[in-house]
């Protein structure tokens, strides 16, 4: 199967992020918004997940300090979460290119399948 970084995983518990993506002490001004994320990195997300049969959320923490994209593949919940001081861009890049790498996968037994 495709591998994909998990620097972000963390338990999936609706709405509790782990403590390390908490915000704490004067980093409290900042919350996660949805609007910094490019609308073409959306997009293409949602498609890529789309096209291998799998699902996303897309959430935050209860206190609003870290984004929280919910996965669901081939029966596998995982929750990603990012700090929000940190770029959702790159991390919307890196599961564009997890899920097209396992479509790309998936493509290939099918072929294979095909021809034997």
């Amino acid at each position: 199967m495709a591998k994909r970084n998990t620097n972000h995983v963390g338990k999936d518990s609706p709405g509790n992020a782990p403590a390390k993506f908490r915000r704490t002490g004067s980093n409290t001004n900042h919350r996660a918004g949805w609007n910094e994320a490019r609308p073409q990195l959306l997009k293409d997300l949602i498609a890529s997940t789309a096209i291998v049969g799998a699902a996303i959320r897309f959430g935050t923490s209860r206190d609003g300090g870290a984004y929280a994209i919910g996965l669901y593949v081939n029966g596998e919940v995982t929750t990603e979460w990012l700090p929000c001081n940190e770029d959702i861009n790159q991390l919307l890049e890196e599961l564009i290119d997890y899920f097209v790498s396992l479509d790309a996968e998936q493509e290939r037994k099918d072929s294979k399948t095909v021809v034997d």
